[in-house]
């Protein structure tokens, strides 16, 4: 093979290698910063601490974003059953139509659980 065009190829193989390190990072960046946005938030909802998910939501914790599973902090706390969490959810600014990637929502969620209360409440939340 000709030297000229090995060393070239080397080059662009160097080149194509950092810049894919390059976008990994960026990416990994962009995603550990969102994990660590959401995850307690997440947390808060599903395990039912009202309290904390509204303090976490009054220091501007995004009521709508998702989990890597897709389903909101609503989603979590309507599975659950949680009522107080939810409530505050949705005070919060929560979106009750989102869908998760099946298509369900949080009131579908609740329904699926037999959580009668919440199913009112979604109902009745504007």
């Amino acid at each position: 093979m000709n030297p000229v065009l090995a060393t070239q190829g080397n080059t662009v193989k160097k080149l194509l290698l950092r810049t894919a390190l390059s976008l990994a990072c960026v990416f990994s960046v962009a995603a550990v910063a969102q994990g660590a946005n959401t995850a307690p938030l997440m947390q808060a909802a599903g395990a039912g601490e009202a309290d904390k998910v509204s303090a976490l939501l009054a220091k501007g914790a995004d009521p709508d974003a998702r989990d890597a599973n897709g389903q909101t902090a609503l989603m979590l706390a309507a599975s659950a059953g949680h009522y107080e969490t939810v409530r505050r959810l949705l005070i919060g600014g929560a979106n009750k139509q989102l869908q998760d990637p099946s298509g369900k929502t949080a009131l579908d969620l609740a329904t699926e659980h037999h959580h009668v209360d919440l199913i009112a409440l979604m109902r009745e939340a504007s």
